[in-house]
């Protein structure tokens, strides 16, 4: 697969080179026609290994995609890239030593601690926003997070990059699950158990790019919460927005920037 960078930037046929945009890589990808039909790929055992890895990499965009829908509220700040998080997730997945290579699964539950630190977006880590750690606590018992921001001095603690006016911090607290492969259905895998809970976040006010902000706390409760299953993970997560002003009132978040972080899980 070739990818296609510069000033020409075309989707479509030109003799047998197909041009066209993917959501798992960046910029434009030319691919060859031709090749064995998806029925042979299917069903020769000559594409036995390609099918074991088409489902394991089907299974780690499918947690892939879990994730970032639970974050639905900040996840226009990756924008379409999520190469990344793909990737993440399928490193996940070969940890699972248990199951027979094209059924492992992506068991968020038995690693916690990778999840934490992780940004959704590459391009923009919360560390070079936020020069002071941060740390998140989850009561799994409860169902309730809660963090507390420092106050922020910018060109000390804190630092606005690029030329935008305006910032907020929200904080989610969301569920996921684990997924496995099942051979009854299709897509072959899916969540261990489907998740009930919404997603709760909170967010704070807008404030200037060079205003002096204060210590903030914040503090999330699932709803109606009652407990977890063993395959359902809690993660408690950070994003810094940017917005430009609309009129005194109005805040426009500006599309595929900012950070989001995962802060803890349990």
């Amino acid at each position: 697969m070739a990818k296609l960078t510069g000033d020409l930037g075309f989707t479509g046929s030109l003799g047998n080179i197909s041009a066209f945009k993917s959501s798992i890589a960046e910029g434009i990808v030319l691919r060859r026609k031709g090749g064995p039909s998806s029925d042979k790929v299917k069903h020769h055992r000559a594409f036995e290994n390609t099918r074991r890895n088409n489902g394991e990499f089907g299974g780690a965009s499918s947690a892939a995609k879990a994730l970032r829908d639970a974050l639905f509220a900040v996840k226009y700040i990756s924008g379409g890239s999520v190469g990344h998080i793909n990737k993440f997730t399928r490193a996940l997945a070969n940890m699972d030593t248990a199951s027979t290579w094209g059924k492992r699964a992506v068991r968020f539950s038995e690693t916690r601690q990778y999840l934490e630190g992780f940004n959704l977006n590459k391009n923009m880590l919360l560390s070079t926003i936020l020069r002071q750690p941060v740390t998140g606590h989850i009561d799994r018992a409860t169902g309730q997070a809660n963090l507390q921001l420092p106050a922020l001095v910018a060109g000390i603690n804190f630092k606005v990059p690029g030329q935008y006016k305006l910032y907020r911090f929200t904080v989610l607290l969301t569920v996921i699950s684990d997924f496995e492969y099942r051979p009854a259905t299709e897509p072959f895998f899916r969540p261990v158990q489907p998740v009930t809970y919404a997603t709760q976040f909170v967010s704070s006010d807008w404030y200037a790019a060079k205003e002096r902000v204060n210590i903030q706390d914040f503090n999330l409760q699932l709803k109606n919460y009652t407990g977890l299953p063993d395959c359902h993970s809690l993660v408690l997560a950070l994003a810094i927005e940017f917005g430009e002003p609309l009129s005194n009132r109005l805040v426009q978040n500006i599309g595929k920037t900012g950070a989001v972080q995962i802060l803890a899980s349990a």
